[in-house]
């Protein structure tokens, strides 16, 4: 249904709102364009009801026709009126979210309190966002792409530096930019799936250097020192900072790539993992801050020039020096039809990395033409040790483990006279890490010295790799349905070598160790070609993407003489559809099917021993997996009343022809690669919903999943099927109770149930998390926190474990200054140690952590 709005002269009026009425209440809305047009999608059925249509504007009377079955056409004369208006004054402070687009701004006062000292802090708390404790930032429960400042990428990824460090009071809007395409030439064009966002800056932070100085001091012989400038400018920007402290702050953190996995994938850049490692030890379900044991220092430099309004050249530059401790003890059951395996594990670390990384990014975007230039490099020297004890041996252990990565990424796009869009990529890489570590004494006597006692035992290994990936391509960006093709070639050269070792007593080296050498020679070549589809239309979006890819692998060592080639042809095919259901609601379904195959490390024949109770080798052709990945969703928003709701169901399938036959005694084990027609499948299922409840003022959310897991053990010969249920629910909720008291409530509980397939009996794991904290304001210039994080972890008919951190804050601002004084403890009860169980598959594992103790601290804090 359509038609248009006119005055009594007959010229068409713009900007009037026109409505389908029933009765007194409104069944669709519009507004006419500049030439007076206007137009219903969805027509009400008039079989039912009689609908009128009415149009109304400042300045003239209301006009007022009714529906007409098959009817489709209407004008509607407006005749003016003089209306004299009473002045009115309206007052609104309740959070509003603005929509334009595909873009919603949060305004960041709306959502701040008192307490909150960098954006990161109000983030968390905005409806429809999650932030996890790592840091990475969640929209609808889908992890965003990037985080811009003013709209330019200062820190490509690694956006913790922001949250983590540009004042609350300096950030204007907090913007969610659905459908996020950064390349100008392509907006509009093909169909972005990235959620970004966005922090606009107030104009008075744009004219200046901002940041927050800190510096402090506490027991049991803490420090603390976050140094930082901030230059917000149009034309530069810069985040450029100084942190070091031994108060369990993670400075890693800081510089976590969110997107790292995606990055290669985009790349094909499969970088080779690290083969060897001290020991088992897993990491506790707590903030890193409750347990991490460490001296820390980083200098990071993130400087942006905006050359013009299209070009820009940016360098992100950091050092960091870490040391870290890690104590704990471990107990480990393996339960196996007819036996079960027992290990004991008490273990302290020294870790110490070194951790460089350089970069430097020059990008010209253009609305007809895109260039961009990534060269990077990263360097880690680690140098970590070991004291253990297992199953009442006591070893010693040196780690040493040097990276050197170096990277070039080019991308250059431009538009021909007729209109197609021509792509040409290169990314090089060349990479290595050697490992070594040494034990002491030698284990495993029985295995490694005719069952003689021996000094010490050392295992070296390496993969120095070289990769290329580029590729050209067209696309098409007239029509209906845009076109892209590609056409490029892949390169991965490796070479795998180790060495396993050892010494007598005598200080004699050990006999030759059986099959303890590899020197495998790994070559990837990979010709693919793609053809990606996509429609956007009001309503729908497709993307479809069909990559065809000619795959050969040689790989071969001549110490256990084997030389093999693999060559094969693949479709991995790629659909995804977005439909607006309404104007904030939408479906999104995906579906891909990709077959991987393995890596230079699923397929050395020698022995390495990866840490001081496993070995580890291969006795299978070249690993492959086929996967089938499906998922739906429906998104629902409705951004006026701050209401976020999404459902979606997830299924992965995949089938591989190998699996992993590990021989598991109380002392040592062993593991093969064996060729395997092995089917695993993945179910999950979520829901959650974010609101905000202006009558409370408060953002509350919750989130329900249900996980299935089928996986396939083979140990000690027995094939193990199991199968293991992950449900979970957890509540959220920041509440301004008043401008002085806030308070926010965190609840989560999770229970993990594994059981053999062909057995009734299973294992559950229950744990209970929640934390909440209040925050009061008794004067402008004092602020008060507490805090209460408490967790319960239990089982049916077995071991139960709870703990209660408990925090406080003091701060105190000094007069009108810009300084303030915080006075905080952490761990008020200086609870020392912590324990966890853990169930995976057929493995309980019970650990207990040595924690960093009650830390009292006092800081001093300059605003500039």
């Amino acid at each position: 249904m359509q038609g248009i709005v006119k005055d009594t002269t007959n010229t068409a009026l713009a900007s009037v709102s026109v409505y389908v009425m029933d009765g007194n209440q409104i069944v669709s809305y519009t507004v006419s364009n500049e030439s007076g047009s206007f137009i219903f999608k969805n027509i009400p059925d008039l079989d039912i009801k009689q609908y009128t249509i009415e149009a109304s504007s400042v300045g003239f009377t209301k006009a007022s026709l009714p529906l007409v079955q098959n009817k489709n056409d209407y004008i509607l004369i407006l005749r003016p009126a003089t209306t004299n208006l009473k002045t009115v004054t309206i007052k609104d402070d309740r959070p509003k979210l603005k929509v334009r687009g595909d873009t919603l701004s949060y305004k960041v006062t709306d959502f701040s309190t008192k307490g909150d000292r960098v954006i990161g802090d109000v983030i968390k708390k905005l409806p429809g966002i999650e932030m996890s404790k790592e840091g990475k930032i969640f929209y609808n429960g889908k992890a965003i792409s990037n985080l811009f400042i003013d709209g330019d990428d200062v820190l490509d990824d690694k956006y913790n530096i922001a949250t983590r460090s540009i004042p609350n009071g300096v950030v204007d809007r907090v913007q969610v930019l659905q459908n996020n395409q950064p390349i100008k030439m392509l907006r509009n064009k093909v169909v972005s799936r990235n959620i970004a966002l966005n922090l606009t800056i107030k104009d008075s932070a744009k004219v200046k250097i901002v940041g927050q100085e800190t510096v402090g001091g506490g027991i049991p012989a803490n420090y603390y020192a976050d140094l930082n400038a901030l230059v917000l400018k149009k034309k530069f920007k810069a985040i450029d900072n100084f942190k070091a402290n031994n108060t369990s702050y993670d400075l890693q953190g800081d510089i976590v790539s969110h997107n790292y996995l995606d990055y290669l994938n985009q790349t094909f850049n499969s970088k080779p993992h690290t083969l060897l490692s001290l020991g088992t030890i897993q990491k506790p379900e707590l903030p890193i801050e409750r347990y991490l044991l460490n001296q820390s220092a980083i200098l990071n430099a993130n400087n942006l020039v905006n050359l013009s309004p299209t070009r820009q050249i940016k360098a992100n530059v950091y050092y960091l020096r870490d040391f870290q401790r890690q104590e704990y003890t471990s107990k480990k059951e393996i339960y196996l039809p007819g036996d079960t395996i027992r290990y004991t594990e008490t273990q302290s670390n020294k870790l110490r990395p070194d951790i460089m990384h350089a970069q430097i990014t020059f990008l010209d975007n253009k609305e007809k033409s895109y260039l961009k230039n990534d060269l990077i490099i990263n360097s880690t020297l680690n140098s970590n040790y070991s004291n253990l004890g297992t199953n009442a041996i006591r070893i010693n252990q040196k780690y040493y483990d040097n990276m050197y990565d170096f990277s070039n990424e080019f991308n250059l796009m431009t538009t021909l006279k007729s209109k197609q869009v021509i792509e040409f990529y290169s990314f090089i890489n060349s990479y290595k890490e050697p490992e070594k570590r040494v034990i002491e004494p030698g284990i495993a006597p029985a295995i490694f010295n005719n069952n003689s006692s021996y000094s010490s035992i050392t295992q070296q290994s390496e993969i120095p790799t070289f990769s290329q990936n580029s590729y050209i391509s067209v696309r098409f960006l007239e029509g209906i349905i845009k076109q892209s093709y590609k056409a490029g070639y892949y390169l991965q050269s490796q070479r795998l070598k180790s060495a396993l070792y050892g010494t007598q007593v005598s200080g004699q080296p050990l006999p030759s160790i059986d099959s303890s050498m590899n020197n495998l020679k790994w070559t990837k070549n990979k010709f693919y070609f793609e053809g990606i589809y996509d429609f956007v239309g009001d309503r729908l979006q497709v993307n479809l993407k069909v990559p065809v890819n000619y795959q050969s692998i040689v790989y071969n060592d001549k110490g256990y003489n084997f030389n093999n080639n693999v060559n094969r042809l693949f479709i991995s095919p790629d659909l995804y559809m977005k439909f607006a259901s309404g104007n904030e609601n939408n479906f999104t379904l995906n579906y891909s099917y990709k077959n991987e195959f393995g890596t230079i490390e699923d397929n050395y024949r020698g022995l390495i021993l990866t840490d001081y109770r496993s070995l580890q080798a291969n006795n299978a052709n070249l690993n492959e997996q086929k996967i089938h990945n499906a998922n739906v969703a429906f998104n629902f928003r409705q951004a006026v009343k701050l209401l976020f709701v999404t459902v979606s169901a997830n299924y992965k399938h995949t089938n591989a022809n190998f699996i992993f036959n590990s021989i598991i005694s109380n002392t040592f084990s062993r593991t093969v690669t064996l060729p395997f027609n092995n089917s695993t499948n993945e179910y999950y299922f979520n829901g959650r919903i974010s609101k905000y409840i202006y009558g409370l003022r408060s953002t509350v959310s919750s989130i329900l999943s249900y996980q299935i897991l089928q996986t396939n053990l083979f140990q000690n010969g027995v094939l193990l099927p199991y199968i293991t249920a992950i449900p979970s629910i957890s509540f959220n909720t920041d509440t301004k109770l008043s401008e002085k008291l806030s308070f926010a409530y965190k609840g989560s509980y999770n229970s993990i149930n594994s059981k053999l397939k062909t057995d009734a009996h299973n294992t559950t794991i229950n744990i209970l998390q929640q934390s909440a904290t209040i925050e009061y304001v008794p004067a402008t210039n004092v602020f008060l926190s507490l805090s209460d994080d408490f967790r319960h972890t239990f089982q049916r008919g077995g071991t139960n474990v709870q703990y209660n951190f408990v925090d406080a804050t003091v701060r105190y601002q000094l007069g009108n200054s810009k300084v303030d004084l915080e006075l905080s403890a952490a761990n008020i009860f200086n609870i020392k140690n912590y324990s966890i169980l853990m169930l995976s598959s057929n493995s309980y594992t019970s650990s207990t952590y040595q924690l960093p103790g009650r830390i009292i601290l006092l800081k001093a804090t300059f605003t500039l």
